[in-house]
């Protein structure tokens, strides 16, 4: 009986997956498809465990929005994705958290070296469930190019396989999707706080990911406006401490790092809290970071030194 519920409950995803697809306008102009969606098959995600929310992501979340036409953008997709992506930043920042709390203890308590195999299970299932939400957000709202959304490599064991070779961020462009989220406050605050704090989950894969793909083609739809200079501040340092959770990975590092450097030199001008933030790094040689601030904030001392 379990498993018709579950196969059932799985194909109603499916098909509402594809309705989108296989019927276009006749399916996305049904009156209030947006409330009813979230009544019914967005209703209590609490009681769906992370390895079944995950295959809803991709088999239903993702072609429902990506085959929507645009016109419908606004009255179907962003009403969806903001609670969505509320929600699941919510959960995964939770799972986190205690995942987090269980390697300090296990750090302290060294004798503990065979951590529990439920343990190990779950911290994958959110390692994977991660990915595809991160996959989501870069469907969403990234285009990039040789890009290919019918398939996310979330399932193998891609950490041993991470590139050092790190595209650019600037390569990376906002899709129309992507422009008309970000003009929806309460979907731009979800997705902004769910990029630069997924830096520093215990996922590096997800966090290279993140950090070439999506942070910064995120973060330029906003900075041209009156960014407060605590939101600022705490974009820049969720990079930090995303290097300080996965600067041991190479090319997670060169990543972060690169992403750092253009969000303060963009940025320094503006908002003069980023020196402060980057004098408060340990061991920090102030003297080199005078010398570049300074050549930041004057480009013609930088000639200058050039010649």
């Amino acid at each position: 009986m379990q498993g018709f519920f579950c196969t059932l409950y799985d194909n109603c995803f499916h098909i509402l997956g594809n309705a989108g697809l296989s019927m276009q306008q006749d399916f996305y102009t049904i009156a209030t498809l947006a409330d009813q969606l979230l009544s019914s098959s967005f209703n209590n995600l609490n009681n769906i465990p992370d390895y079944r929310l995950r295959p809803m992501l991709r088999v239903f979340v993702k072609p429902l929005v990506l085959s929507c036409p645009p016109e419908y953008y606004e009255t179907l997709v962003c009403p969806i994705l903001g609670p969505l992506i509320t929600y699941l930043h919510l959960r995964l920042s939770q799972k986190w958290q205690i995942i987090n709390q269980r390697s300090m203890l296990s750090d302290e308590d060294t004798a503990d070296e065979n951590p529990e195999s439920q343990e190990m299970l779950e911290e994958q299932l959110i390692r994977l469930l991660t990915r595809e939400v991160m996959d989501l957000i870069s469907v969403c709202c990234v285009s990039k190019k040789n890009a290919d959304h019918t398939t996310t490599s979330a399932d193998g064991e891609d950490e041993e396989m991470m590139s050092t070779d790190v595209a650019q961020p600037t390569s990376a462009e906002i899709t129309e999707l992507g422009k008309c989220l970000m003009k929806q406050e309460d979907v731009c605050v979800a997705l902004l706080i769910t990029a630069f704090t997924s830096l520093s989950w215990k996922d590096t894969l997800s966090c290279q990911r993140t950090t070439t793909h999506i942070c910064w083609p995120l973060l330029k739809q906003v900075i041209a406006g009156s960014l407060l200079n605590d939101a600022v501040t705490w974009f820049f340092t969720s990079v930090l401490k995303g290097l300080q959770m996965h600067g041991q990975h190479d090319g997670c590092m060169a990543a972060l790092v690169h992403l750092a450097f253009h969000i303060y030199e963009t940025l320094r001008s503006r908002y003069p809290e980023l020196k402060a933030v980057m004098e408060q790094i340990p061991d920090i040689q102030k003297e080199s970071l005078e010398q570049f601030d300074t050549k930041l904030l004057n480009p013609a001392l930088q000639k200058i030194a050039d010649k």
